[in-house]
């Protein structure tokens, strides 16, 4: 009799360890729907992008530009902090060759489209591939909160 309760108990423990792991799974899954993937061949159907929260209009992907660089788009207003956003540009080996932060043009303090823009000076000695890193504003520091967007431009 002894034994048939301690296999009773056991059993009953793993069956509650087994729904609270679903539980937990369950409450996982809905919260990776909510964060973003960058575009691109990976991403997966049903999952919002980073182009469902910045959406930059100038410059284009792949665009020659010249210094400064003027940079026009919208993002949802909770990309920036006090109306400004960082964004820099890179080499293609990583090294930041120049950043400066964007700023809204209209009210920030809003979950919908705000039009941004800002200037980018740089120096280059030849014409040459770099990337404009858009970095969502996150004055927390915590890296779950960090987004970005990256497209890349070819410097003259």
């Amino acid at each position: 009799m002894k034994k048939l309760a301690i296999l009773l108990s056991l059993t009953l423990f793993c069956a509650c360890q087994e729904t609270k792991k679903e539980t937990i799974d369950k409450s996982n899954s809905s919260k990776s729907d909510s964060t973003f993937v960058k575009t691109g061949p990976e991403e997966k159907p049903g999952k919002k992008t980073i182009r469902d929260t910045i959406i930059v209009d100038f410059p284009q992907s792949n665009q020659e530009v010249k210094s400064p660089i003027t940079i026009k788009g919208k993002a949802k207003g909770y990309w920036f902090f006090e109306a400004d956003a960082p964004v820099q540009l890179v080499d293609e080996k990583g090294g930041v060759i120049s950043e400066k932060y964007i700023q809204t043009t209209e009210n920030w303090m809003t979950t919908d489209w705000v039009p941004f823009e800002g200037d980018l000076s740089y120096e280059v000695i030849s014409k040459q591939r770099a990337f404009l890193v858009f970095k969502k504003a996150n004055p927390s520091g915590f890296s779950k909160h960090d987004q970005s967007d990256t497209i890349p431009v070819i410097l003259k």
